[in-house]
């Protein structure tokens, strides 16, 4: 068995135009703090003019961590928006699993973890709502 090996050698170099390196950086704002994306900059502002001391023990310094966290926050924040009818279980577990990932960092979100109860409650009580009809029926 013999095997053909094919070498190729590159000569050149790779000419990035400055547009393509400019699109490729994204731009952030500061917010108390945290890196966020223009479209982001007023969920946040919100969200510490209405909890002031939610990052008062928030430990990551670094940078790009601190970046993850506010994203998870505000995804969290956009769960706990949506209406409840329309949470699956699988919604609030993930919701449940991004508040201990957020608490566990130093964040205070006492909050809302009592939304997240709120909306575990009127879920369940549909549900059970939903079984006395089908049973009636």
């Amino acid at each position: 068995m013999s095997r053909k090996t094919m070498v190729l050698e590159v000569i050149g170099k790779l000419d990035v135009s400055e547009e393509t390196k400019l699109l490729s950086k994204v731009e952030e704002d500061d917010v108390n703090g945290f890196q966020v994306l223009p479209s982001q900059v007023e969920s946040v502002r919100r969200i510490f003019q209405r909890h002031p001391d939610i990052a008062s023990k928030f430990r990551p310094k670094n940078q790009h961590l601190r970046t993850i966290y506010i994203n998870v926050l505000l995804n969290l924040n956009q769960t706990m928006c949506q209406p409840t009818q329309e949470l699956s279980k699988d919604d609030l577990n993930d919701a449940y699993a991004s508040l201990a990932y957020l608490t566990d960092a130093g964040l205070n979100l006492d909050w809302l973890e009592e939304k997240l109860e709120e909306k575990k409650e009127k879920q369940e009580a549909g549900k059970k709502r939903m079984k006395e009809v089908i049973d009636y029926t």
